[in-house]
């Protein structure tokens, strides 16, 4: 009986040990899917990271873009302004133009009413 209760009790130590050892394998096989899921994430992550590093060198550019058209527009904007100040200079001079033209009218006209009071003058006098 001593042997047979060894028995049972190698038995019983066998089975529990089966048992530990589904349990183990269990475990094991629950790791590995972790493992995979882990590797999936990490692809997925890397993927992620790409597209997003993918994404700042667009936006990058894209303000570079932005920068460089800034830039263009001040320089028109300056442009502008240089222009508009040229046309009002131009718009005072060609005042300045006609008003010199009516001041040369006018001298043209006092000379000649002067060649013609000098004249009407000889003529009176000739008589």
């Amino acid at each position: 009986m001593e042997h047979q209760d060894l028995l049972d009790s190698i038995v019983a130590e066998i089975g529990a040990l089966m048992v530990e050892d589904e349990k183990i394998k269990d475990e094991v096989n629950a790791l590995r899917q972790e493992v995979e899921l882990l590797k999936h994430r990490a692809i997925e992550t890397q993927l992620d990271f790409r597209e997003l590093k993918q994404e700042s060198e667009r936006i990058k550019a894209l303000f570079a873009e932005i920068r460089d058209r800034t830039q263009q527009t001040r320089e028109d904007a300056a442009q502008i302004r240089a222009n508009q100040a040229q046309s009002i200079a131009d718009a005072a001079q060609a005042q300045a133009d006609i008003a010199q033209a009516k001041a040369d009218i006018a001298q043209a006209e006092a000379n000649l009413a002067e060649v013609e009071g000098d004249r009407h003058s000889v003529e009176d006098e000739s008589q």
